[in-house]
Order: structure tokens, then C-alpha cells, then sequence
């Protein structure tokens, strides 16, 4: 499909279009966007798609929405020191607590259990074997 025949479509058909369809809608014609890009309709359209998926297209089209990010939580359990620990898995905010308590990071899916833990978990373990044996 040509450019003009793409830019007469109906405006609410064609931001029902997502990159992938747009690129095999335009074919060959797809590097001919970029021209474009000015047009209201296709202006509306790239303002409504991520910004990583018009780079995809190779056009160096700009005005995309901001790419998602992912954003997990977790909570680190320090051992009884008096040590700051910070950990950043990506955007957002890092609380820190000294002194044995917890860590959180948002950003990142971090869920790690500290000595403490692992010690519990075998002592537990031993005794049912024992218990057992």
C-alpha cells in the first residue's frame, strides 16, 4: 500500500494498527513513513505506539511513548551488623535499613535469604533425619 492510500484510511482504523501490521500493510513503501511522519494522522499514530517498537522499524521515527519498564520488589534479610547495604535492581526507589534488618529494592525481583536462613532450613533437616533415622 502507498503512503496516500495508507494516510486516507480512516484515523480510528489506523490507530487500531499496531507496528507489525503497519509495516505489512506499507510493504515496500514502509521507509516512505518517515516522510510523512509530520502528518496529523500518522503524527497520532506514532504518539500512541512504544517508542522501542518504532525502532524496530528502522525509520528513525521519534514522539513514541515511553518504553514500559518492569518494575518487581523484593527483600533482602541482612545478618545483625551495623553495615548499610544498598541494592539496585533498576528504576526506583532503594530503601536500606541497618543493623539486621530489611532490604528493598524496587526495580529488580530480588529475593535472596541470607546465612540465617539457610542455617534454620539444614538444622531443620538434620533433626528430621535424625528423628527419622
Amino acid at each position: 500500500m502507498d503512503m496516500d492510500t495508507f494516510i486516507s484510511l480512516d484515523p480510528t482504523v489506523i490507530q487500531t494498527l499496531d507496528v507489525s501490521q503497519v509495516k505489512g500493510l506499507l510493504g515496500s513503501n514502509l521507509p516512505e513513513l518517515k516522510s510523512y511522519e509530520n502528518q496529523s494522522v500518522v503524527q497520532t499514530w506514532i504518539s500512541t505506539r512504544f517508542q522501542a517498537d518504532l525502532d524496530s522499524l528502522g525509520l528513525d521515527l521519534k514522539g513514541g511513548k515511553a518504553d514500559p519498564t518492569t518494575v518487581g520488589v523484593g527483600t533482602i534479610f541482612l545478618p545483625s551488623t551495623n553495615a548499610v547495604t544498598t541494592v539496585a535492581g533498576g528504576a526506583g526507589p532503594v530503601t536500606t535499613v541497618a543493623g539486621g534488618a530489611a532490604t528493598t529494592a524496587s526495580g529488580g525481583a530480588i529475593n535472596r535469604p541470607t546465612f540465617g536462613l539457610h542455617l534454620l532450613l539444614t538444622t531443620l533437616a538434620i533433626a528430621v533425619l535424625y528423628i527419622l533415622h
